[in-house]
């Protein structure tokens, strides 16, 4: 087990630029509410929508790996991407990154909105019955915190460097569900000038 030398916290805001729609329980919802509700933490008396660490990590990751032709995940545990997200490989890598839960900061009581989606037949044109998904509205922010560990024989600037890459992709990409057809559009240039300070 190599040593660990520090933590590096890395810090900012992701603001949802379009609406942004990560599963939740449907039971947590009243009779006659909607289809697919976002996940929600309850703080206090209030139920709030967050975007769970996990969802952040793995779409960074994936991004990571498409963008090196990689079709499933890496566990090479030699590369930049194992060693900061884990790899499940034989000899299981050290994962270097904790993604915690980003909590909304803005809440003003309407932080969701209920789209309904019609699929039409396209054979047909016949349009099916509607699917109400609550979305978070737009402009909305939340507080993302991300520790990274470094160990000994780490290139620490090489690990910054990818992590920073991988919320530039996700700021081009989209984050949750129905990206292709407009959801999860995020702005996280907050963490990436985070990341940037970290490098000089």
């Amino acid at each position: 087990m190599p040593k660990l030398l520090k933590t590096i916290k890395i810090e900012g805001k992701i603001k949802t630029k379009s609406g942004l729609h990560i599963g939740g329980m449907k039971e947590s919802f009243k009779i006659g509410g909607v289809d697919n509700p976002v996940i929600r933490i309850k703080i206090g008396e209030n139920e709030l929508p967050y975007i769970p660490g996990s969802s952040i990590k793995g779409k960074i990751r994936c991004l990571l790996e498409l963008e090196k032709g990689k079709d499933k995940p890496c566990d090479c545990n030699n590369c930049e991407i194992c060693m900061i997200f884990g790899s499940d490989g034989k000899d299981k890598s050290i994962t270097r990154a904790i993604f915690r839960d980003a909590y909304i900061i803005n809440s003003l009581g309407e932080d969701t909105e209920i789209k309904p989606e019609n699929r039409i037949d396209r054979i047909t044109s016949k349009a099916e019955h509607p699917r109400f998904i609550e979305r978070i509205l737009p402009e909305k922010e939340f507080y993302q915190e991300i520790i990274l560990n470094i160990f000994e024989g780490d290139n620490e600037k090489e690990l910054l460097k990818v992590l920073k890459h991988g919320f530039e992709l996700l700021e081009k990409s989209y984050l949750g569900g129905s990206g292709t057809r407009g959801y999860g559009k995020v702005d996280v240039s907050d963490i990436i000038k985070n990341i940037e300070e970290k490098l000089k």
